[in-house]
């Protein structure tokens, strides 16, 4: 296991790391199953008054052949880390918590609890791509020097390529579609960044979605 310092602001991936072999999608949303449908039929009603929160989930599986879903009571902490362990790409919506005071501890959370840095630090392999529908999961804060410390910082030195995660509190409604959109640009072979381009450029007419859009970050080099 590498540990994730960083004496350059980005580390550098395995040289020459190719993704996994097999595509399968793993899919992980920390609500019940019940208030995940709910939001879809909110999501699909035009921005209703009902939470989104991982509304996506079920769109997103929509667009692959091979997907493993976690929601509700099975989307653990140990699960949710046993699914990400060299998976080619992963997407988790849940509420994300950066901590200044100590972000070694900023998490995300799953059902029965944080998913914290130090636990992302005990996979084998982290994702080759990975999706995070969370808020201030993008967020860094800087430790001594030369050092940046978050959940994104933990993960790129394990081997993730690529990341997109939120430097802002997400707006639940607006961002559904936004984490939905970057997938269908992926299918059609485009990187994490240049999928976040084209999400950015969808939303022009959209002031609200344009807003959530700019704040979300295509970082590393996937």
């Amino acid at each position: 296991m590498r540990y994730a310092t960083s004496s350059s602001p980005w580390p550098v991936h395995e040289a020459g790391r190719t993704p996994p072999s097999g595509g399968e999608l793993r899919l992980a949303a920390a609500q019940p199953q019940e208030a995940i449908d709910r939001a879809q039929a909110a999501y699909r009603l035009f921005r209703s008054q009902q939470n989104a929160d991982g509304a996506e989930v079920p769109l997103v599986a929509q667009l692959y052949d091979e997907v493993t879903v976690l929601s509700g009571d099975e989307a653990t902490a140990g699960q949710v880390l046993s699914a990400l362990d060299g998976a080619w790409l992963a997407h988790i919506a849940a509420h994300g918590r950066f901590r200044a005071d100590s972000p070694l501890f900023s998490s995300l959370r799953m059902h029965d609890g944080p998913l914290t840095v130090y636990d992302f630090e005990q996979l084998s392999r982290a994702p080759y791509l990975l999706v995070l529908s969370s808020c201030e999961s993008g967020v860094l804060a800087p430790v001594g020097a030369d050092e940046l410390l978050g959940l994104v910082s933990s993960l790129l030195p394990l081997g993730t390529a690529g990341i997109i995660a939120s430097v802002v509190p997400l707006n639940d409604q607006a961002v559904v579609p936004l984490m939905v959109t970057p997938h269908r640009y992926l299918r059609t072979g485009q990187t994490l960044a240049e999928s976040m381009h084209s999400v950015r450029q969808d939303t022009d007419g959209d002031l609200i979605q344009r807003a959530a859009a700019m704040s979300l970050l295509a970082l590393g080099a996937g």
